[in-house]
């Protein structure tokens, strides 16, 4: 559960070291969920499951320097900085929105029609597992869309791959003016049509 954009990068790179079927992501936009950004690991079973989170805990250390880089720009993040401790890592059965809408997955249960129906619908299924990369202005896209929503909820950590840059030009205040200043806007104030 990734807390700002530094561990979001830092989960992103996680996936790809580990090489287990995962994504990363804002969660922003999301109404049923009250985090700002996502990582998850996909398993077929339990066992899988507790034995990725038992990987997935190993992985994720305070001091250790993920790295990465697109467009031979270099990205280094790291877990926990920051914080006091490292982010909380959770195994959960199914997407949210399914135990929202079909209750707790501890309760889940399956009768002989729905074996049935799954073991039709996995002979019509391809099986074979095909592994996608995205394209690296595909990547960009994804990090910036990152980028501009870390920047929309007030994480500044953003500016970790803006060279400290703002997202957008901040506008300009008069409140905290010196009195020369002012005096030099009314001047050129004046000179515009109204």
């Amino acid at each position: 559960m990734p807390r700002d954009i530094e561990e979001l990068f830092a989960s992103y790179i996680l996936v790809q070291e580990l090489g287990r079927p995962g994504k990363c992501g804002t969660e922003i936009d999301r109404p049923n969920t009250n985090r700002l950004y996502g990582a998850y690991f996909y398993n077929n079973s339990l066992d899988e499951g507790l034995k990725c989170y038992e990987i997935v805990k190993k992985a994720v250390e305070r001091d250790k320097v993920y790295e990465t880089s697109i467009w031979d720009c270099p990205i280094k993040v790291k877990f926990g900085e920051g914080y006091d401790s490292l982010p909380n890592i959770i195994l959960k059965r199914g997407c949210t929105e399914f135990e929202q809408a079909c209750g707790p997955s501890d309760q889940w249960a399956y009768d002989d029609a729905q074996v049935e129906e799954e073991r039709i619908l996995i002979d019509a299924f391809c099986q074979d597992i095909v592994h996608l990369k995205q394209h690296d202005t595909q990547l960009a896209r994804v990090f910036y869309r990152w980028l501009h929503q870390a920047f929309r909820v007030g994480d500044t950590k953003y500016k970790m791959f803006t060279n400290g840059n703002d997202f957008y030009m901040p506008p300009v205040t008069y409140h905290n003016m010196d009195q020369e200043c002012l005096a030099k806007v009314r001047e050129v104030a004046s000179k515009s049509p109204r």
